[in-house]
């Protein structure tokens, strides 16, 4: 008998649009984006954006569609309130800070980040101490996706120089790693110029789970891949176009079946809910776009 699955959103049960808040850092791209899809308003609705950057370029586009507040900068928050920035304690009163601003008023369902420079900490998602062992409960766990311009489902290791585990079992992964020490290879800011100055043949945006470790969370959805076809100079152009031809179609898709209650995942292991109403688990490459890909860089 199938293990029964919690859907992250449990559209069936609620029915109504799915509320979500967006969080960037810049010009909120995969937002913008989400805006113009078709599913924007059925099955998800953007109930407000917020960004500590009062510079932001996606600030002006955003305040047509929806409220944009604004949060402060972390070294703005402990001086206000006399706290020591190095305290992981005062850490997590920040992100309690955001948290308020955003749950308080507007009690959105889910959370995405678009560009966001900051790393999610307690009481979002829970915590891992400095043994790798997570505790604590976040109000948005397994509720916050992130989207990286690079496949996740790449791994580097001692002895396995490169493997791309996006169609093996989440569980095979997970013992692969623990024998070899195996990291994902393009986590980061600087992954597009990493894939290649690599060489990597075809690169993918990764839409993934976000947690208190950088580029870590279960993969949900990885885009089409672009053939990469320029040098490691043009990296900030190709990641530019990546935005809005890798990354916003990938959101869409991952927006899609969550919002539509077809996402649950068990112990980092993700499970999509078929046409025949039985749910399957993903690879750990999540769902994977099809099509190919070319830049006009």
């Amino acid at each position: 008998m199938q293990k029964e699955m919690q859907p992250i959103f449990p559209a069936q049960k609620l029915q109504r649009p799915m509320y979500v808040a967006g969080l960037f850092s810049g010009g909120a791209s995969s937002i913008r984006y989400m805006l113009n899809d078709p599913n924007h308003g059925k099955l998800y609705q953007f109930v407000v954006a917020a960004t500590h950057n009062p510079e932001a370029s996606g600030i002006e586009h955003l305040k047509p569609h929806m409220p944009v507040v604004r949060f402060q900068e972390p070294e703005e928050y402990f001086a206000e309130h006399g706290l020591d920035p190095k305290n992981q304690y005062s850490k997590y009163g920040y992100w309690g800070y955001v948290l308020d601003l955003i749950e308080g008023r507007f009690d959105p369902d889910f959370v995405v980040l678009s560009g966001l420079m900051k790393i999610l900490r307690y009481p979002f998602v829970r915590e891992t101490d400095k043994n790798g062992r997570e505790w604590g409960s976040g109000l948005y766990d397994n509720h916050v996706f992130n989207v990286h311009p690079a496949d996740l489902a790449v791994l580097s290791g001692q002895y396995v120089k490169r493997i791309n585990a996006g169609d093996m079992k989440t569980k095979d992964v997970a013992t692969l790693r623990a024998a070899d020490n195996l990291q994902r290879k393009f986590k980061g800011a600087d992954a597009v110029r990493d894939a290649l100055l690599a060489n990597e043949i075809l690169l993918r945006s990764s839409i993934h789970i976000a947690t208190r470790n950088v580029d870590e969370g279960s993969i949900i959805v990885r885009s089409p891949p672009v053939i990469a076809d320029v040098g490691p100079e043009k990296a900030p152009e190709l990641q530019e176009w990546m935005k809005w031809n890798c990354d916003g179609p990938a959101f869409v898709k991952a927006m899609e079946l969550v919002a539509s209650g077809r996402i649950a995942v068990d112990d980092s292991t993700v499970f999509m809910l078929q046409e025949d109403k039985v749910w399957r688990e993903l690879p750990y490459g999540g769902y994977s776009m099809e099509g190919v890909l070319t830049s006009s860089i």
